[in-house]
């Protein structure tokens, strides 16, 4: 199963099945905007990006940040 097809797998049992965590309640509208936004994901065509690359690619956005707001200079 490739990893996209696990993840609306997953997405859709937690839906279906009611697993959402006690006193959690979706608005009639969520639903469908959900649903829409993950099948947009994966019909995206872009190439997927490796999961190390998102990590430095957030790390450095992250220093960038705190260093903006001088908590990174410490």
């Amino acid at each position: 199963m490739a990893a996209n097809a696990g993840v609306k797998t997953c997405i859709d049992a937690g839906i279906n099945d009611g697993a959402l965590p006690v006193g959690t309640t979706i608005d009639a509208a969520y639903d469908p905007w959900f649903r829409a936004k993950v099948q947009e994901a994966l019909d995206d065509p872009r190439p997927a990006v490796a999961h190390n690359d998102v990590e430095v690619h957030f790390s450095k956005r992250r220093a960038a940040a705190l260093l903006k707001t001088g908590a990174g200079t410490k």
